[in-house]
């Protein structure tokens, strides 16, 4: 029996499965399942509230689709490395110092 909770958040209705996975070290299969309303292990919580953190960090004037391609691509502030990938690690802090400095224009 699977257990209903409130829906979920806007970022997993949002973004891919795939995408959420990721983002949060889950296999995919899992991310569906969230996305139909199963709510997440608490170490997931943290994770996808991580997420959302760097999410709103960027901004409500960013896209959602600008956003996905920060996470996704390359960033010199995290070594070359993917924000999305630093996340799904659990380097937050690392991901939000790099997400900060996007924000206030200091891309290096």
């Amino acid at each position: 029996m699977t257990i209903r909770a409130a829906p979920p958040p806007r970022l997993i209705r949002l973004f891919p499965a795939r995408f959420i996975a990721r983002a949060t070290g889950a296999n995919v299969r899992t991310a569906e399942r969230w996305r139909s309303g199963q709510s997440p292990q608490a170490r997931f919580r943290d994770r996808i509230g991580e997420l959302q953190a760097i999410l709103d960090l960027l901004g409500g004037g960013m896209a959602d689709g600008a956003k996905r391609g920060w996470l996704e691509a390359p960033n010199a502030a995290l070594g070359w490395q993917r924000p999305i990938e630093r996340l799904a690690d659990g380097d937050f802090d690392s991901v939000r110092a790099a997400a900060e400095s996007y924000v206030v224009g200091d891309y290096v």
